[in-house]
């Protein structure tokens, strides 16, 4: 199964969580899983910088997609990054939608985005809202590494 997590902010303390989230997901699926990480320093694929600006993102996901066909994306991002993201009229769940529609997608985010995207429910897509700073809920990662375990 190939994996893509996409994250923010490596900085922060709270990061250690998506860390941890990674080696658990490559540990239950046998799998590596690829990073695809906002930072201040830039956006990196795999800790290796891949482009400068986030307003780029969706090109650079969309050029990493075609060339890899993932069966799951893992998406835990600040407010700002998710609507780079899950932009009005056109966003990444477009972008799955033409090139690989048969990736799922587990979303942990700002409840204003989940509830966007909740009303246009779109199969494949799994919402958990983001309470407060923090990357992930205990809820969010028992039902990703039981995914994980099953496919």
């Amino acid at each position: 199964m190939n994996i893509l997590l996409i994250s923010d902010e490596p900085e922060r303390k709270t990061f250690d969580q998506i860390t941890i989230l990674k080696k658990e997901m490559e540990r239950v699926g046998r799998n590596e899983v690829d990073s695809f990480i906002f930072s201040k320093e830039g956006i990196f694929l795999n800790q290796e910088q891949i482009g400068k600006k986030a307003s780029i993102a969706l090109k650079l996901l969309e050029k990493l997609i075609v060339g890899k066909k993932y069966n799951l994306l893992v998406i835990s991002l600040k407010l700002n990054n998710l609507k780079k993201l899950f932009l009005e009229k056109w966003s990444v769940l477009d972008l799955i939608k033409d090139i690989s529609p048969k990736t799922n997608i587990f979303l942990f985010g700002a409840s204003s985005v989940i509830e966007r995207l909740d009303k246009e429910r779109t199969n494949h897509v799994f919402l958990y809202s983001r309470p407060g700073v923090s990357k992930l809920t205990i809820e969010f990662k028992n039902d990703l590494i039981d995914y994980v375990r099953t496919n």
